[in-house]
This record gives structure tokens, sequence and C-alpha cells, in this order.
């Protein structure tokens, strides 16, 4: 949507700009342990008045880029702007908000469901899926961005099916990157199937709607 917050790009946040010819015919990937400036040829550039920063890429290709806007982005209006082998686009128009939290989803069996992890145990931590259904009591690991730059001691709320659930964790993946996980308890008395939903906010914003697999003993569910 557009327009703060939900239109809105989260300072130390994950974002993807789509386009053509943004850069390379075979998609560059940058190592896991760090995240540069330049990747593939590509550049990103964040521009607010007189400062210009440069944003982390993770992943450029020709009809994509995935990248991490700086952290120390002001609260406000900005512009983008692409470079792919000397060549710049147009800028294009940002608003960068203190929390703009999102969600990560993925598509199963035609539905978009969280990404999500059951942590049952040390060795035991399974994407949480119709095959693999959480229960009530387990601890469920939900992946998300845009929590902001202080997302530590931003306060977070959790609803499974429409009943409160204990926050029980809250932290970012690593330093450098925009990934944060929200650890909760699944609550007891709600609804089971493939689809119960999660609502999160954060710093009162809320985040896209998603869903989670609960079972009443973790068994398999079906559409």
């Amino acid at each position: 949507a557009a327009g703060p917050p939900t239109g809105s790009l989260a300072q130390g946040s994950l974002f993807s700009i789509y386009g053509s010819d943004l850069g390379p015919d075979q998609y560059v990937r940058a190592d896991n342990s760090s995240f540069p400036n330049t990747l593939g040829g590509v550049a990103i550039e964040v521009i607010q008045g007189s400062e210009h920063y440069d944003a982390a890429l993770l992943l450029a290709s020709k009809g994509q880029i995935n990248a991490i806007l700086p952290a120390t982005v002001a609260v406000g209006d900005a512009q983008v702007v692409v470079t792919y082998n000397g060549k710049s686009s147009t800028p294009a128009a940002i608003t960068v908000s203190r929390v703009s939290i999102g969600v990560f989803q993925q598509e199963v069996n035609g539905q978009n469901v969280a990404i999500a992890q059951n942590l049952r145990s040390a060795t035991e931590n399974p994407l949480n899926l119709p095959g693999s259904p959480a229960e009530p009591g387990d601890v469920v690991d939900l992946w998300v961005t845009g929590s902001g730059a202080d997302g530590d001691t931003i306060p977070v709320t959790i609803a499974v099916g429409g009943v409160p659930a204990q926050r029980v964790y809250k932290g970012r993946q690593t330093d450098q990157s925009s990934v944060d996980h929200i650890f909760f308890l699944v609550p007891s008395g709600i609804a089971f199937g493939c689809q119960v939903p999660v609502a999160i906010t954060a710093g009162g914003v809320a985040a896209n709607a998603t869903t989670i697999a609960v079972t009443a003993d973790g068994s398999p569910c079906q559409y």
C-alpha cells in the first residue's frame, strides 16, 4: 500500500527492486558472510538531501535486486538510484520509516504461508508446513524484516488464530543481516488447520497477514 507505514521501508530492512536491465542476465549472489556495496556491476545509492548512502547487496540480476537499506538513513523521504556498469536509473522516490515490519512468506499448494520453523529441540526445527504443523505449546520461529535499526527494543505483539501468543525471543540473525527472528509459543484454544492466521505488530505497525499450520498433536493437516 502507498504511504507510510505500510508503504515505506524501515531503517535497516531488506528490500527488493524489480525492473528491466537492472543487472547481469545471470544472477549474482553475495556471500552469506558479507554483503558488498557493488555486486555483478550493480550498485544502489540512497539519496536524502545532501546525504548519500550505499546499500548493501544480497542479489543482483537483470530483473531483480535484493538489498539492505542502511540503518543510518533518516526517517522521511528519500530517492533510490540503481547503477549498472556505469549507467544509472532515474531516481525513484521512497519513504523511510522507523518500523515497517514484514513477514517472509512462500507459496505452498497455491496458498501464501509464513516462513516459520517449529523449534522442537536443538536438532529438530522443521519448516512449518502442512506436513509438519506446530501444536499448542510448541515454540515457532517466525522470519521477519523491517523491525527497525533498533529492532530489539521495539514492542511486538503476536496473535495466533485470534488468541494472544507469548513472545519468548526476538533477535537479529547476524549483525550484518536484516533478518529478525520472533519466537513465540503456540497458544491453546485456537481453531486448528493448515492456515491458522498469525497477526504481528511491531511498534504499533501491523505486518502483512500470514498463516501457519497447527494441529492438536502436530500430525499432518490437509487443505
